[in-house]
């Protein structure tokens, strides 16, 4: 039992010296981004990112770095995963907006139906770790209820824990669903940018195929399939074609 206990706090102990080494890492990048050190910056933002630390203030910080560098497709691609992991962070909405009208495409999107965009909206507004919380303690109020209304003798009691029982078996059902579909956005990353000057979109995957239009940094693309080294890719409004996957950068 000791030695479970030693091993907890040892890797506790582990934990915490390694967020103290982040927020360190996270605080000079800032000094040197604020002395305009852009590149510097960004080998420290990047050197986190490699040894497994994501955040949406980490990606919007390499967005603003990239961005004053000039570089807006690559700023594009990191706004586009902070609003990823927080899409109510008003700054990070703002940048992202800025962005993409800096791109030289104006690509005309195809608009998400009503209920389609509600229901995004809806399990968008808490964390995916907010949505399971929500499930798991709603079900734990609807076995409460259940148990109220099957053993208490009192039937006041009864009615109460059948509704309290419907109710929250309700909520944890919606929960348990707007976690599912946060957590498959999160897991199946199936945007990209495109982060290239400038690339044709083709028929096919080869380059001796047809091209049917060029496009530049920044754009976002839909990921419909890949074969060997190319994407399958569809545009915002809608059309579609065939890219390198070495132009592109997963969300």
């Amino acid at each position: 039992m000791k030695r479970i206990i030693t091993c907890v706090v040892f890797a506790y102990m582990l934990l915490a010296v390694n967020v103290l080494q982040a927020n360190e890492s996270l605080f000079y990048a800032e000094k040197l981004y604020e002395q305009q050190q852009y590149d510097s910056a960004l080998l420290v933002y990047t050197q986190l990112i490699d040894e497994g630390f994501e955040s949406a203030d980490l990606f919007y910080n390499i967005g603003n770095a990239y961005f004053k560098k000039g570089d807006i497709a690559h700023a594009i691609l990191f706004y586009e995963r902070a609003y990823l992991l927080n899409p109510k962070d008003a700054d990070i909405a703002h940048n992202l907006a800025y962005a993409h009208s800096q791109q030289v495409d104006k690509i005309d999107i195809i608009g998400q139906g009503f209920f389609k965009k509600i229901y995004t909206s809806f399990y968008r507004y808490f964390s995916l770790q907010t949505w399971v919380f929500l499930s798991v303690f709603c079900f734990i109020l609807f076995l409460t209820g259940l148990l109220v209304f099957l053993l208490s003798p009192v039937v006041t009691l009864k009615k109460v824990g059948f509704f309290v029982g419907v109710f929250c078996i309700g909520i944890s059902a919606i929960s348990y669903s707007s976690a599912s579909s946060r957590y498959s956005e999160l897991e199946n990353r199936e945007y990209a940018i495109l982060i290239e000057p400038a690339v044709s979109i083709r028929t096919e995957p080869s380059h001796s195929s047809k091209a049917l239009v060029v496009l530049h940094g920044g754009v976002k693309v839909f990921i419909l399939q890949e074969r060997n080294g190319w994407y399958s890719i569809r545009l915002q409004d809608g059309t579609q074609g065939w890219i390198e996957q070495k132009h592109v950068e997963i969300i």
